[in-house]
């Protein structure tokens, strides 16, 4: 025997030793990270599921009003059927709903949203006065004809647009509506 090979000897068998303990708790450890870790995408993955989910919910209730609210303002579609007061109703509604749940959408859906409710409604008048449709009454009148009789109570709903307001209600319209696809996960194509 060579002197000190013993020692060499004694002290790989120590390195096994070390290596053979060590290896199960650093796999054990490794395991748990995983664990956690795959645990923490499967909860956020299941947390956006139900933010997609009511979103989708919101959809299907916001999204018929939405398009009232755009067939009235350009006399589009089945307006006749929507009364003035009808349609501040809805405008009410829609505020309700997107203000309740603002925190569930991103910036963007917020702000197509509140462009496009300005574009069509004019807020924040006198004290105790509703806000004012943004359409021009007279168009509105006449489009509706005889068989959808105006109520001259109604001449007190409505603010008179400009050009560019009645642009921005086609712009809006689409923005919040492709805005609100993207928010559920769908893509326009």
């Amino acid at each position: 025997m060579v002197p000190g090979s013993t020692q060499v000897w004694n002290s790989l068998e120590v390195a096994k030793l070390v290596v053979s303990a060590v290896t199960p708790t650093l796999l054990f450890v490794f395991g748990l990270i995983v664990t956690r870790a795959s645990r923490r995408v499967e909860e956020a993955t299941w947390s956006n599921r139900k933010v997609v989910e009511r979103r989708l919910d919101l959809h299907s209730s916001m999204a018929p009003m939405l398009n009232d609210v755009y067939c009235v303002t350009r006399t589009i579609g089945h307006f006749r059927s929507i009364d003035p007061d009808q349609l501040l109703q809805t405008k009410r509604e829609l505020d309700r709903l997107f203000f309740a749940n603002e925190h569930l959408f991103d910036i963007a859906f917020g702000a197509t949203y509140r462009e496009f409710m300005g574009a069509c409604f004019r807020a924040w008048g006198d004290a105790g006065q509703d806000s004012k449709i943004r359409i021009d009454i007279d168009r509105l009148r006449t489009e509706r004809g005889d068989l959808s009789p105006w109520n001259p109570d109604w001449d007190r709903l409505f603010d008179r647009p400009d050009q560019s307001v009645m642009a921005a209600q086609v712009e809006g319209y689409e923005a919040v509506m492709s805005s609100f696809a993207h928010q559920v996960g769908a893509r326009r194509r």
